[in-house]
């Protein structure tokens, strides 16, 4: 619903920022390094999720877009929710927490609070084959973008292709 608040970053806390919008501030809940590196009175340009519970609106803000499809599928863990996710998210990082989905490490993961072994489990049960294939696919188009700019420079498609193949076995 809102993809993300462009604004002026008028207050930091622990939970979050607020960011003025046209006027309006925005209270967004951070994870750790959506703001990294930014001082009040810095413009910014944060991904976001609106997330709409019965009892209240909160808009989770993130450093980068990937980040914020981390939050998403981990959403899709039963048991897992938003603030369970950001958290995730804000203790191991998107990076570290996709490589211990993908290789199994259920110690990783109970670092994080609130994610026993038996949540950690079944982070790696549900989720694992959604990294693979995310993670496959991400490189298949990068892949097509690279034969693509290549014939763009007047190579031919078979050349391309090979080339790209070597490089991606480097």
């Amino acid at each position: 619903m809102i993809a993300f608040v462009k604004g002026k970053l008028t207050e930091i806390s622990a939970l979050g920022a607020v960011i003025e919008v046209g006027g309006v501030g925005m209270n967004l809940v951070t994870s750790a390094n959506a703001l990294h590196g930014k001082k009040e009175g810095d413009e910014v340009v944060v991904p976001t999720v609106l997330v709409v519970r019965e009892d209240s609106f909160t808009l989770f803000g993130f450093a980068d877009e990937s980040e914020k499809e981390m939050f998403l599928l981990l959403q899709t863990v039963s048991g897992i929710g938003p603030r369970m996710a950001l958290n995730a998210i804000s203790v191991m990082g998107e990076e570290k927490l996709s490589k211990a989905i993908s290789n199994s490490d259920v110690v990783a993961l109970t670092t994080v609070p609130g994610i026993g072994k038996k949540g950690a489990q079944r982070l790696i049960l549900e989720l694992s084959d959604k990294l693979i294939s995310s993670n496959s696919s991400k490189s298949t188009s990068v892949k097509d973008s690279l034969v693509s700019a290549l014939m763009g420079l007047g190579w031919n498609k078979k050349r391309s292709e090979e080339h790209t193949s070597e490089l991606q076995s480097h």
